[in-house]
This record gives C-alpha cells, structure tokens and sequence, in this order.
C-alpha cells in the first residue's frame, strides 16, 4: 500500500560510477590497471523500472518526517555504495541527509533489495562504487 502522505521522485543517478578491486584480489592483479570507471554499471536486478518498481512499493515515509516537514517541501538524498563482485551491497552512505529518518529509509531500502548484476570491466566483474538518488516530496 502506497503511504497517502508523501509522493516519492526516484531518478536514477548515472554519475560517478566507480570500480575497486578487491582486496583478497590485489595480489595476483597487482601489476594490471585500476579502473576509476566502469565499461558496464553495477544495476538492480532486471532494469531500472523494477528498481522504480521496487521503491515505489517498498518505501515508508518516517513518521518523524511527517510531523516536521512542511507540504510542498522536498529533500533529496544521494545513497553511495558498493556493489560487490557476488552482487551484495556493502558500504552504504548518505550524502546529505536532512534527518528524521529518511536516510535511514534509503538505507533500509537498498539493504533489502537483495543483490545486485554487479558491474563488468574488460568483460570481468568488479567490485563497483554506486550512486543513486533519492528525492522526497510531501504533497503540498
């Protein structure tokens, strides 16, 4: 059931996307490049329509925001994270979080959509640095 109190803006962030190599993985690739970009992103299973899908139908707006925001207002939220080579999410940040749990909320959301399609390089799956933004709106 989708909460009447808020209207949830998803966009889907492209920017930054970023590899790592493991660590356990650095000795025997020690000699060959680092990627500071990706050739392919790390992506929520199937496409970005399940990912907007899946927000849609999974998000609660705190209540803690509900009693202090105003109508109209709107926060946007920047979700930073690792998307590891077997597609689980580690790391997760929020970049300016506004508070009264909705950070939370975005981290509560991406540790529950399960893994990931990690991201390729050269055809390899690598460890890969993602962002993704998030915008709450409170119907004015």
């Amino acid at each position: 059931m989708k909460p009447v109190f808020f209207t949830l803006l998803f966009m889907v962030s492209s920017c930054c996307v970023f590899s790592q190599i493991d660590s356990s993985l650095q000795k025997k690739e020690e000699e060959g490049p680092r990627f500071e970009r990706v050739e392919v992103e790390a992506r929520y299973k199937g496409s970005y329509v399940s990912w907007n899908n899946y927000v849609e139908e999974n998000i609660r707006y705190p209540k803690k925001a509900k009693r202090h925001f105003a109508p109209g207002t709107e926060y946007r939220l920047r979700a930073k994270f690792v998307v590891e080579r077997d597609g689980s999410i580690t790391l997760i940040q929020i970049e300016n979080d506004p508070g009264y749990g909705l950070g939370k909320e975005v981290i509560r959301l991406i540790k529950e959509s399960g893994n990931w399609e990690p991201a390729l390089q050269n055809g390899r799956v690598v460890k890969a640095f993602k962002r993704q933004d998030f915008v709450f709106k409170r119907p004015g």
